[in-house]
């Protein structure tokens, strides 16, 4: 897993790329990753449903 992290061209990738090479690098090892150092309440919106 440390090599995922040390990839020298995944680290020049912009941020949100970044977290999306490391993803498919997780789920090639059958890993579910989550993107936990992306601050997603900026980018999503979520609005309350009512049932």
């Amino acid at each position: 897993m440390r090599a995922i992290f040390k990839d020298d061209h995944t680290r020049e990738l912009p941020e949100l790329q970044r977290e999306r090479a490391y993803a498919a690098a997780f789920a090639r090892l059958g890993v579910d990753y989550d993107y936990p150092t992306t601050p997603l309440g900026s980018l999503v919106q979520r609005e309350r449903l009512s049932a």
